[in-house]
């Protein structure tokens, strides 16, 4: 038996009632945030708090027509990921469970097993999307030619705490959206399901993207605290400038006052 599992991570305005209007039905709580329904002939969807969407057995056809209509009104549809995998039952297996690159291969047909799977597909697609939101944020505050001129930042302070914000925005999302460094509660008293869960984890690279996305947002935040440093540090010493030429200026005034009164004596 081979099914068919296709994971998408759609627009981030996409949310649990947009996915329950569409089918017209109410989807179950699945494991950690995540939420589930049968939909007709062993076709079954779940769907993530940040925004992933699992489809299991369903022809590509189906996936466009649901795609489209879910996605109707949301603005930016370029950020869609997708990842296509499949699942074969083979009773026969030797091991509970046998993973290689294009599919993973299951003894039984176990709701907890396809639960497992599209966890970890649904990340997969998150990660993806987070890697290349991250790629493009970077293109876009390439600052490495300002840095070398130092003192001939072109950059704004308020554009550049916009920035910092739109960093933790990022990193706070992928931390608690994700619960990357959290096992799912229904592997804690399972041995298989959580050889699975890990298996699948360590397979995807999860923890190694998250690393590599980390490093990046990192980086740039190093630049752009340095680069708004360095414009605090201007700012402070054009104040520190004026505030000379005051004293200078009061201390002419101060001796041309002192000089009129000795020549009026």
């Amino acid at each position: 038996m081979n099914i068919k599992i296709k994971a998408l991570q759609l627009p981030k305005d996409v949310n649990l009632s947009r996915i329950e209007n569409h089918f017209k039905i109410k989807l179950n709580r699945s494991i950690d945030w995540s939420y589930y329904s049968e939909i007709e002939n062993g076709k079954n969807i779940y769907f993530y708090k940040f925004s992933a969407f699992i489809f299991i057995w369903f022809e590509d056809q189906e996936i466009d027509f649901h795609v489209e209509k879910i996605t109707s009104d949301s603005p930016d549809k370029t950020t869609i990921v997708t990842q296509e995998y499949e699942i074969k039952v083979d009773s026969t297996l030797e091991n509970h469970f046998s993973i290689n690159d294009n599919f993973i291969t299951i003894k039984e047909y176990k709701l907890n097993y396809f639960e497992i799977i599209a966890f970890s597909l649904a990340h997969t697609v998150a990660m993806e999307y987070y890697e290349n939101t991250t790629e493009k944020f970077f293109e876009k505050i390439n600052f490495y030619d300002e840095i070398k001129k130092f003192w001939q930042i072109k950059s704004k302070e308020k554009d550049l705490l916009k920035n910092i914000a739109e960093l933790l925005s990022i990193k706070h999302q992928i931390v608690n959206e994700l619960y990357l460094l959290d096992k799912p509660e229904v592997v804690w008293d399972d041995i298989v399901l959580e050889k699975l869960y890990t298996s699948l984890y360590w397979f995807f690279e999860i923890e190694d993207r998250f690393k590599a996305i980390e490093y990046k947002l990192n980086f740039m935040n190093e630049n752009i605290t340095f680069l708004y440093d360095v414009l605090d540090s201007k700012k402070w010493h054009f104040l520190e400038w004026i505030i000379i030429f005051l004293i200078i200026f009061e201390v002419i005034f101060t001796l041309i006052d002192f000089y009129d009164r000795f020549l009026n004596h």
